[in-house]
């Protein structure tokens, strides 16, 4: 199951993190093109980020869902993990026709969501000390994974295997 949407660069990269398992090594030179990119700010464009995230559930504490989470996210329904507060909540549709719309919060600090795709922009950003670019917006897609074992799996197939 997917999410797109569109955030702040600094709200993708505060959130995610690159896994080394997969995700190529940054390469120095190319890290410093897209710093210069970035620093020259004409004609900027930003293509979708592919990240990943599991959906964490302990069915034995507290506040487990009773159902699935993937299920609770299909029928439009909150889901909040009892394990990394990771919290999706389905925001009004404004006509029944319309695409249901979430809010994804990510606790403060915690770094919830792999980095499948565009982690050299990601981490040229990161690597920017100037704050004037948090204004900058780009698309995302967000792929949601029950187990580590299908989350592991599937990753390392999604970068060769755009959508």
């Amino acid at each position: 199951m997917t999410v797109r949407g569109y955030a702040k660069l600094i709200d993708i990269a505060s959130c995610s993190y690159a896994d080394d398992a997969y995700q190529r090594n940054l390469k120095p030179e190319h890290v410093e093109e897209i710093k210069k990119f970035f620093d020259d700010g004409q004609y900027l464009f930003f293509p979708e980020i592919i990240l990943s995230v599991q959906l964490d559930v302990d069915y034995d504490k507290a506040g487990a869902p009773s159902v699935d989470p993937f299920q609770l996210i299909r029928d439009g329904e909150p889901f909040k993990s009892n394990t990394n507060g990771l919290d999706i909540k389905p925001r009004k549709t404004r006509s029944p026709n319309d695409l249901t719309r979430y809010k994804i919060m990510v606790p403060d600090g915690q770094k919830l969501f792999k980095r499948i795709d565009d982690n050299h922009r990601l981490s040229a950003f990161e690597a920017l000390k100037d704050v004037e670019f948090d204004r900058y917006v780009a698309p995302f897609c967000l792929v949601f994974f029950g187990s580590a074992k299908d989350a592991r799996r599937n990753e390392k197939a999604l970068p060769q295997h755009q959508f």
